[in-house]
C-alpha cells in the first residue's frame, strides 16, 4: 500500500510539474509593416505542409491577417548539386490543400497572395516586388524564409532592378543554416552580399529553440489542438506529415519566425503553451 501510495503521489506531482510549465501566454506586439512568406514542402522534409497554415492560423489568432500580404509555396526547384525529385507532385498537392485550407478557415485571406511557385513564380514575383515597392522605414517588409533560398534571391534581385532604394526596408529572417545554403548558387550569404542594404535576421532553430514542448515537439503536447471543439483547428493538427519521418513529432517550426514578428521581435523560443495562447484565445488586431 505504502509503495502504491508514492507511485501516485510521484504521477500527481509529474502532472503538475507538467501543468506549470505548460502555460505561457503569447505576446502580440506587432512591429509595424506586412509580412511575406516564401516556403517550400514540395519535395524533403514535409514540414511545410504543417508549417505554413500555421503561420496563416497564428496571423489571423494575433488579429493581423490584413498584415500578410505574400504567402508562397513548393519554391524548391532543381538546382547544383540537387539528388531526386526537385518537385514531388503529391507533396506540392499536399502544400496546395494545406495554403488554400487555411486560407479559407482562418478569416478568409485574399487568394490573390496565394502563389503556387511551381506554375506562379511570374506572378508571385510580380507580386512581391509591388508590395516591396510600397515599403518605407515605418512600413517594411517582414520576409519570412521558409525554404531554400531560391525565390527569395529572385525577388529580391526583382527589387533592386525595380527601385534598389526600397532593399533597406526589407527584412529578411532565416532560422535555418541548412536552407540557407540548400541552392548553393542561390543561397543566404548571396543575398547579404548582393544586396547589403537589406536587413538579414537569422533567429534560432525553431526545430530547438522552445526546447522539449517546442514548435517541432512529440505529437501528445499538441492533443488539444487534435481534440479542440473547433474545427478548424481539428483541421490544422490534421495537416501534420512529420511524425512518420521526424521521429513521431508534431513540426511547424517555420511558424516560429512568424511569431517572432508578432511577438515584437522577443520570443524566439515559443513553444506549444505561447501556440496554444494565441489559438485558442484569438486577439483584435493591435496595430
Amino acid at each position: 500500500m505504502k509503495t502504491a501510495t508514492i507511485q501516485i503521489l510521484t504521477i500527481a506531482l509529474a502532472v503538475c510539474v507538467t501543468a506549470s510549465t505548460a502555460f505561457a501566454e503569447a505576446v502580440v506586439k506587432w512591429p509595424g509593416g506586412r509580412m511575406a512568406v516564401t516556403s517550400d514542402g514540395n519535395a524533403h522534409d514535409p514540414d511545410d505542409i504543417g508549417g505554413t497554415p500555421m503561420t496563416i492560423a497564428i496571423m489571423h489568432a494575433a488579429g493581423l491577417l490584413d498584415k500578410l500580404v505574400h504567402v508562397d509555396y513548393a519554391n524548391h526547384f532543381a538546382h547544383e548539386g540537387h539528388e531526386g525529385a526537385a518537385n514531388k507532385p503529391e507533396m506540392m498537392n499536399e502544400m496546395i490543400t494545406s495554403t488554400e485550407g487555411a486560407a479559407k478557415r482562418f478569416g478568409n485571406l485574399d487568394r490573390g497572395i496565394l502563389f503556387n511557385c511551381q506554375k506562379q513564380l511570374e506572378e508571385a514575383t510580380a507580386n512581391f516586388v509591388s508590395e516591396a515597392l510600397r515599403c518605407t522605414p515605418e512600413d517594411p517588409l517582414w520576409f519570412i524564409c521558409a525554404g531554400p533560398m531560391t525565390t527569395a534571391n529572385r525577388y529580391l534581385d526583382a527589387v533592386k532592378a525595380a527601385d534598389p532604394s526600397k532593399l533597406a526596408s526589407i527584412h529578411c529572417v532565416s532560422h535555418s543554416a541548412r536552407n540557407g545554403s540548400h541552392d548553393p548558387a542561390q543561397s543566404w550569404e548571396r543575398m547579404k552580399r548582393e544586396f547589403p542594404t537589406a536587413h538579414f535576421h537569422v533567429i534560432a532553430n525553431q526545430n530547438f529553440a522552445g526546447g522539449e514542448q517546442g514548435l517541432c515537439s512529440p505529437l501528445r503536447y499538441w492533443d488539444w489542438l487534435e481534440n479542440s471543439a473547433n474545427a478548424d483547428l481539428q483541421w490544422l493538427y490534421s495537416r501534420n506529415r512529420t511524425a512518420k519521418t521526424n521521429q513521431g513529432k508534431f513540426d511547424v517550426s517555420d511558424a516560429g519566425m512568424a511569431y517572432w514578428v508578432i511577438s515584437g521581435l522577443e520570443n524566439a523560443k515559443a513553444g506549444v503553451a505561447e501556440f496554444k495562447d494565441l489559438l485558442e484565445n484569438p486577439r483584435s488586431n493591435t496595430d
